[in-house]
């Protein structure tokens, strides 16, 4: 899909609701979709909550876990 596809349909849709959750299923390539969709968001006062689905391959999130 592309840049503009997806722009289009997230600024349709993100003036009419107030909460979008979205649960991202992988995550190197969303990143920066998720930072566009979170822009959005904060530009349109609408509240964004989101989770992660990962197999946990090379996870790591800086604490000692000793």
């Amino acid at each position: 899909m592309s840049e503009e596809v997806q722009n289009s349909l997230i600024e349709s849709r993100i003036k009419t609701i107030a909460n979008l959750g979205i649960t991202w299923y992988g995550r190197e390539p969303l990143l920066a979709f998720s930072d566009r969709i979170i822009k959005l968001c904060d530009d349109n006062n609408v509240n964004y909550s989101a989770s992660v689905i990962t197999n946990g391959y090379l996870l790591n999130s800086g604490i000692d876990a000793n």
